[in-house]
């Protein structure tokens, strides 16, 4: 083994905080960047399904006022 004890493992020969923190550094982005790469297709399902829902909603209402001309026109002509 290259240390005599596991403290001496731990201090790495008095750089063990900048190494341990980069260590540290590097599994924290990991993480976050797993959690977001397993989030954002849901995310992004959300969002077109809401989109979509959205569209509906305007052609629902643009049929809604076309029938109302239609039938406001179609009262004038009688």
């Amino acid at each position: 083994m290259a240390f005599e004890s596991f403290t001496d493992f731990i201090t790495m020969g008095k750089h063990g905080f900048y190494i341990w923190l980069s260590y540290g550094s590097a599994l924290i982005i990991l993480l976050v960047m797993g959690f977001n790469s397993f989030r954002q297709p849901k995310i992004q399902l959300d969002k077109i399904r809401q989109r979509m829902h959205r569209e509906q909603q305007l052609k629902a209402y643009q049929q809604k006022k076309a029938e109302q001309r239609s039938q406001s026109h179609s009262g004038e002509a009688v």
